[in-house]
């Protein structure tokens, strides 16, 4: 089986990796690599896979279909359904009772754990929305768009609250820190922008990097910020200083994705190269 793109996350609080191998995700133990388990039903590419926040379940989203796993039973639990647009990103919120989709629609769609509740769409975005990141309380949820926006939205409201406005090219990456106090996003205009998320009228600050940026992740205390770019390496910064702190370059061509371990010690990269790397990033 061969690999295409490879995205992967760590599991919030234990040593294990999720990988996408083409159809089918894997789970692998990270302190000493080996594959664990694949799970096989997708019969599209799978896009993106996600971890929920109790490490009981796994979300994947292929071109058509998004499907969620029981990882202590090892087995497909749901298709949630009206899934008939390719499924681009999801993300849990906090509290696992929901978690959001977005769709080449241009729509996010908020899906319920009560299947009892129906799903709905939040529309406001002009292009093809690539990233979501619920905000540590639930309140709010963040979206990256191909419109070269970041919006806001209350869920609970089910209404847009603010629109971010800064970068130049499309928006690939969003993700709120884990203090909820500020908001990162990576785009393909080079740059990383980090808003303020107390204030909706505040500028961002700006770091510049080397090329594209595809993906950006804070680490567990709020005190880094680790980015991916297309020029194959993987970038440690300061981001209450805007000081660039380490270079990682192994990968050749894009590094799609980056993710840190709990603990803040391990930081993973996937790449177009077919390959994760685990880099030692303890301070």
């Amino acid at each position: 089986m061969s690999v295409r793109f490879i995205f992967y996350f760590l599991l919030t609080s234990l040593p294990f990796l999720a990988v996408i191998a083409q159809e089918s995700p894997s789970i692998i133990y990270h302190e000493q690599p080996k594959l664990l388990h694949t799970l096989k039903g997708h019969k599209d590419a799978i896009l993106d896979i996600e971890w929920s926040p109790d490490n009981r379940l796994l979300a994947s989203g292929s071109e058509h279909s998004l499907d969620v796993w029981d990882l202590q039973k090892l087995r497909h639990i749901q298709s949630p359904p009206g899934q008939t647009h390719m499924n681009l990103d999801k993300a849990w919120n906090p509290s696992r009772t929901q978690f959001a989709t977005s769709t080449l629609a241009k729509a996010i769609v908020i899906i319920d754990k009560n299947p009892q509740k129906n799903p709905f769409s939040l529309y406001g975005h002009t292009g093809s929305i690539l990233k979501l990141s619920w905000s540590p309380d639930g309140a709010r949820l963040a979206s990256a768009s191909c419109d070269r926006t970041i919006n806001i939205w209350n869920p609970l409201k089910r209404r847009l609250t603010n629109t971010l406005q800064g970068h130049t090219h499309f928006v690939c990456s969003v993700a709120w820190s884990p203090n909820g106090k500020h908001l990162a996003s990576g785009s393909l205009d080079k740059t990383i922008l980090l808003w303020d998320s107390t204030s909706s009228h505040s500028k961002p600050k700006k770091l510049r990097n080397s090329s594209e940026v595809w993906s950006v992740c804070w680490s567990p205390d709020s005190e880094r910020l680790a980015s991916a770019s297309s020029d194959g390496s993987v970038k440690i910064w300061q981001p209450i200083t805007g000081r660039l702190l380490h270079t990682l370059q192994r990968h050749r061509g894009n590094v799609n994705t980056v993710a840190w371990s709990p603990n803040g010690k391990w930081l993973a990269s996937g790449g177009n190269d077919k390959l994760v790397y685990l880099w030692s990033v303890a301070q």
